[in-house]
């Protein structure tokens, strides 16, 4: 049988033991947590991201299939009236001022060499 004083000097010291590691336990329980938040919000980031590339991605397409077809329609048009010629040119610039605001709004950078 063991010390009464001898128990409660290892009952002191075993609390303490709990104690400290109470005290570390909610530590690194903050650590993870703000590692947690960190990622979900790099998460989150590459999802806006991939949806914003994709966007633009089809933007541009778009903006090349147009192009193409006004071009095919300009070379048509130089076989025909100046009335086309003057459409052509409106639509021609209607489409730049189009593909300036969505650049602008999109935040990217579209260059279109004029031809």
């Amino acid at each position: 049988m063991q010390d009464p004083d001898t128990l409660a000097k290892r009952e002191a010291d075993l609390e303490a033991k709990m104690a400290e590691l109470d005290r570390l336990s909610h530590a690194l329980r903050d650590r993870l947590d703000a590692a947690l938040k960190r990622e979900l919000e790099k998460e989150r980031l590459r999802l806006q991201w991939t949806d914003q590339s994709g966007s633009f991605k089809r933007f541009t397409h778009e903006v090349c299939l147009i192009l193409c077809l006004l071009s095919i329609i300009h070379i048509t048009c130089l076989r025909v009236e100046a009335v086309f010629h003057l459409a052509f040119f409106k639509i021609l610039t209607l489409t730049f001022v189009i593909i300036t605001a969505c650049r602008d709004r999109c935040g990217q950078h579209l260059w279109i060499h004029p031809s």
